[in-house]
């Protein structure tokens, strides 16, 4: 055993001197007192202090133990494990204590509680030499230091685009916690990056002017100005935030993605006399039969027969979509028919044993499990997942269904219009997440509209008609026309004229994109609608250059530098417009207002994201945390992920 040790051991302390080691047993012996000293393995520790308490003895010299075997693999060994020590010094020393803890309470999702009573953090702290506070409090106050360390590089990263000329998009939306509190999210966009700068707590009302009020508030803690820094705001459509956009000094639009989920829901929730029913009704209705649905019982066989008819086994084997007749297919109601959908998925998800004998052919079928869904009636998108599910599975469902005693209600006419349904709901719901992708612009938004009206136009179905029309209409009630056809033109310039035909949107005229351009630029970079006095000198100079841009750009030079004053019959705005169609180059002034305008996202989905963190932090068991706690928690994860 001892020599096993001496061969896996690399290097001895100078304890070794004065001590032999017993090869009988885990021991060495004193030379000087012959006391024997136990030691695991090569320990030295016991025997360091037993020459120091006994025999005055101490030294810091590190000496090589004799070795017959490998000595140049021992020297490799020492090298690698100096080396190896160096790495974890520097890792040790690149994270504070404050920022651990942040990341473990932001990220990690450990509670505040949790971080302080944990033997293993506080074992793992002490291991990179840092001592954790034992107390909840103490532990939340290294949180704010954290918060106030990142919340001043954040400003200080404003800053320093605001100085080169980078202009910001915000996007902002309320939410509620589970203590029933009101917060507001705000998130500063770029073209390339964006910041959560946290929630700030609502108390009483929020009329239209505190909403602003709460905004530019936020907005003073991180040097940013509403009117001076920001290109546009993006909030939901609901009234109040419509005459907040009209309050604001910046460009205002609505997000796309909750026109889009309002136009799916126009169809899907429409009586059938034709009349749309409201949301907010419809969804006040679902969420109390959802209620109703989460404490139903399991339905005894009485029940089941009224939830399903008699029909032939041929009809449930071959179902052949293509003999339908269309007037059939009208008279279908959708929600009677989604409704006897959602009776059958509970019939299999309340039932481990009738779900057996679902598997059992489902496995034979695909080779592995697959689970019907139950949709949420509040959230079309779950509703397509369900009856994606249901049509992949129906055969099986049918034959399931059959051993249970029971036959499916749903005809083939109600199938076609499922499937119809799903065919029409596809394409909406790849735009929907495109258009919450971060990077996307209002611009690429266009291209996802003119996607989803395409691929529904080619589909003929009527759902798919219907759905065409509801999305074209909820799209224009929410897009700002002049500020994408400000960015289609930055992109185009002359050729604007063709691209306004092939898009299914309408754009402004040229006429309303220069005043709107003349409006950003003035209120965004003060540039001025003024020109030079003299003309000839422009002229002189601009004869003297060998291009056409380069004459065009110092015509734009000394109208900036020479004394100016108003001219009517002249516009600035206007000129560099003109050299933009006749040379394709857009001057300095276009070049930052469509970097400008990049930076404005087209949804809202940024702070839906805040608010799905901000539930993992404010659950029942973390209902105590102060407003000032969630605020920073919300910050410090987005702020950690994006420097990750």
């Amino acid at each position: 055993m001892a020599d096993e040790a001496e061969a896996t051991t690399s290097t001895e302390s100078y304890a070794w001197k004065y001590f032999e080691k017993l090869k009988c047993e885990e021991s060495s012996r004193c030379k000087k007192c012959h006391a024997v000293i136990k030691c695991r393995g090569w320990s030295t520790s016991g025997m360091i202090r037993h020459l120091k308490s006994k025999h005055s003895i101490e030294k810091t010299e590190n000496l090589k133990r004799p070795s017959d075997r490998s000595h140049d693999k021992d020297t490799s060994e020492v090298k690698r494990n100096s080396v190896q020590q160096k790495m974890t010094d520097f890792f040790k020393k690149e994270e504070t204590k404050e920022e651990i803890v942040g990341k473990l309470a932001a990220v990690d999702g450990f509670s505040i509680n949790a971080i302080a009573k944990s033997e293993f953090i506080k074992t793992s702290m002490l291991a990179r030499g840092y001592k954790l506070p034992q107390s909840p409090t103490l532990v939340m106050d290294l949180v704010h230091k954290q918060y106030n360390v990142a919340k001043e590089r954040v400003i200080f990263d404003i800053n320093k685009r605001k100085n080169v000329g980078v202009r910001f998009g915000l996007s902002l939306d309320e939410y509620t916690s589970l203590k029933n509190k009101r917060y507001m999210n705000i998130n500063l966009h770029t073209s390339d990056t964006f910041w959560n700068l946290g929630m700030a707590r609502i108390t009483g009302s929020l009329p239209a002017e505190t909403a602003v009020e709460v905004v530019e508030n936020k907005l003073a803690e991180f040097q940013v100005n509403l009117e001076r820094d920001v290109v546009a705001c993006v909030t939901d459509g609901a009234s109040v935030m419509v005459k907040f956009g009209k309050l604001i000094k910046t460009c205002h639009h609505m997000c796309y993605a909750h026109g889009i989920h309002l136009a799916v829901s126009d169809v899907l929730y429409m009586k059938t006399d034709g009349n749309l029913v409201s949301l907010e009704r419809r969804n006040v209705t679902h969420l109390q039969e959802e209620e109703a649905d989460d404490v139903e019982a399991v339905p005894e066989e009485e029940e089941l027969s009224s939830m399903i008819e008699v029909v032939s086994d041929e009809d449930l084997e071959n179902i052949r979509l293509e003999d339908l007749e269309d007037d059939e297919v009208g008279n279908i109601d959708l929600s009677v028919t989604i409704n006897k959908v959602r009776k059958i998925v509970k019939i299999f998800r309340k039932s481990p044993t009738r779900n057996e004998k679902l598997q059992m052919y489902v496995v034979s079928e695909y080779g592995k499990e697959l689970m019907l869904k139950l949709d949420s009636k509040t959230r079309w998108n779950s509703l397509l997942d369900m009856l994606e599910r249901f049509l992949k599975v129906k055969n099986s469902v049918a034959k399931a269904m059959i051993d249970c005693n029971m036959e499916m209600n749903i005809t083939n006419g109600e199938l076609k219009v499922l499937n119809d349904l799903v065919t029409a709901l596809q394409p909406v719901k790849l735009g929907a997440e495109r258009m919450g992708c971060r990077g996307t612009t209002i611009l690429s938004a266009e291209g996802v509209f003119s996607f989803m009206l395409k691929e529904l136009n080619e589909q003929k179905s009527s759902f798919s008609m219907k759905l065409q029309n509801s999305l074209y209409s909820r799209i224009n009630e929410r897009r700002s026309a002049v500020l994408v056809g400000l960015m289609k033109y930055l992109h185009c310039g002359k050729d604007y004229n063709s691209c306004e035909e092939r898009l299914p949107l309408a754009l402004p005229r040229k006429s309303a994109i220069v005043e709107s351009a003349k409006q950003l630029l003035g209120r965004l970079f003060q540039v001025s609608d003024e020109e030079a006095t003299t003309s000839d000198n422009v002229e002189t100079s601009v004869n003297q250059q060998s291009s056409l841009t380069d004459r065009s750009m110092a015509a734009i030079d000394q109208i900036q530098t020479q004394s100016t004053k108003k001219r009517s019959e002249c516009n600035y705005i206007g000129k560099e417009f003109s050299v933009f169609e006749a040379t394709g180059d857009r001057t300095q002034n276009l070049e930052k207002l469509l970097q400008a305008l990049n930076s404005v996202p087209p949804t809202s989905v940024e702070s839906e994201r805040v608010f799905l963190a901000a539930g993992l932090f404010i659950t029942k068991l973390r209902s105590k945390l102060s407003d000032r706690s969630i605020d920073c928690l919300c910050f410090l994860k987005s702020y950690f992920k994006n420097n990750s």
